[in-house]
């Protein structure tokens, strides 16, 4: 289940969150340069590669995780895309 906070109120120590993203929210996308090093991001897997994996995670381009990145991840050898695929569940 997906929930997306919709207003804070932090006098209270309240969120109001929601089932359905917000229409604004939605539709607008950060800017990559705004994303800094070493932040962790959510996002959908957009393409799969030989070399990597390319996800949307609400930028206004994709994101590359590179096969190295996840075989560390996983704690194994990944064969290429078919191994992403296949291995990784992707």
């Amino acid at each position: 289940l997906d929930l997306y906070v919709t207003a804070a109120r932090a006098a209270e120590g309240a969120l109001e969150v929601s089932s359905a993203p917000p229409a604004a929210a939605a539709q607008k996308r950060r800017r990559a340069s705004r994303i800094a090093v070493g932040e962790e991001l959510v996002g959908t897997v957009a393409r799969v590669r030989d070399y990597g994996v390319f996800f949307d995670v609400g930028a206004n381009r994709h994101g590359l995780l590179h096969i190295q990145s996840v075989a560390d991840t996983m704690g194994k050898y990944v064969d290429k895309s078919e191994g992403l695929k296949k291995d990784c569940g992707l």
